[in-house]
């Protein structure tokens, strides 16, 4: 029987596939009837980023049962809030054309959300003995922090794929209200921006995360030697 908590994760899963479906049908009845090209049509771009929605949000799932392995709900929680954040709201709904700092914030949240997660499961392999790991903590969240910037540039690659295929302005190369496209340092500044913030975000974590393990290696210390 699932707990109150695993009800409330499948209910915002359930919540978000419904609206990625609902946004597919309407920029599909839009793309059919608006006499427009469908390269320029911002209902292409829409129903691009809603298709990466739903099918980003079944990783979860394919994960635990691939790996044998329980994520926690408060992650499942941090992802659902960050595809809804990142495609819908962002992408789909534009967001991040009219502001500034929504990017800033989802770029942020997904450092730490990847950190987390990284954090989780290397800690989990280690726990299970599928992973040995007999390192100093630095060492051990300096290769989650590389996880998660490796992930990160993934991502970039991911928006210069769906801006170069359909016209989209993810990577902020192009001045949205003038038109134009930006040019030499200044069209770097939002793929650089989204590093850092990144990077950032993934701090938050680690920095506590070093204390965390630094704690438990002391304790573990203790124990032994008391057994001794």
């Amino acid at each position: 029987m699932k707990t109150k908590s695993e009800k409330t994760v499948l209910l915002m899963y359930i919540s978000l596939r419904v609206i990625c479906l609902l946004l597919l049908v309407y920029t599909i009845i839009k793309v059919i009837f608006e006499k427009v090209d469908e390269y320029d049509s911002i209902y292409t771009i829409i129903g691009i980023n809603t298709l990466g929605c739903l099918i980003i949000s079944f990783a979860p799932s394919i994960i635990e049962k691939k790996w044998k392995i329980d994520i926690p709900n408060f992650i499942e929680v941090l992802f659902i809030i960050f595809c809804t954040g990142t495609f819908i709201i962002g992408e789909s709904f534009g967001l991040y054309r009219m502001t500034t700092w929504w990017d800033a914030i989802m770029h942020t949240l997904s450092g730490s959300l990847i950190t987390i997660f990284s954090f989780y499961l290397l800690d989990l392999l280690e726990k299970t003995n599928h992973l040995k790991l007999q390192t100093k903590p630095i060492l051990f969240l300096f290769v989650v922090f590389c996880i998660t910037n490796t992930i990160g540039v993934f991502w970039e690659i991911f928006e210069y794929l769906v801006d170069t295929f359909s016209g989209s302005n993810m990577q902020r190369y192009f001045n949205d209200i003038e038109q134009v496209d930006f040019i030499g340092q200044a069209a770097l500044v939002d793929t650089m921006e989204d590093f850092i913030l990144n990077s950032i975000g993934s701090l938050l974590i680690i920095i506590p995360g070093f204390f965390y393990l630094k704690k438990k290696k002391d304790r573990k210390k203790l124990v032994s030697h008391e057994e001794n």
